[in-house]
């Protein structure tokens, strides 16, 4: 293969990848939301300002911990646990705690 073919190939791979990790994310977002509108009264506002606010509080595994949690699915969320910085666990572990009500105070501002 040529270099330049080599380069362009490369390039295709990357943009690849990079729209998958988008689409995971994106993915990954919305289960947030949607889990939870399905086991809170916090209303959808405030749901997908969590989970947004999830993606750029939480460590990729701090958000899969939250989500897993959110999901009731223990044994995954004790599998994601171990592998949790002391930091990520702490961060994951007082988010759900903190971020509804700061969202809730950066919704009212805005009305």
């Amino acid at each position: 293969m040529k270099k330049g073919n080599c380069v362009l190939a490369t390039a295709i791979l990357t943009l690849s990848l990079a729209a998958c990790a988008d689409s995971s994310k994106e993915q990954n977002v919305a289960d947030l939301t949607r889990m939870c509108n399905e086991s809170t009264n916090m209303g959808q506002e405030i749901c997908d300002c969590v989970a947004n606010k999830a993606t750029t509080e939480l460590s990729s595994q701090g958000f899969d911990f939250v989500l897993a949690n959110m999901k009731k699915e223990e044994s995954k969320a004790k599998e994601i646990a171990k592998t949790l910085e002391v930091s990520e666990a702490a961060a994951a572990g007082m988010f759900m705690f903190k971020a509804p009500g700061q969202c809730a105070k950066e919704l009212s501002k805005k009305k």
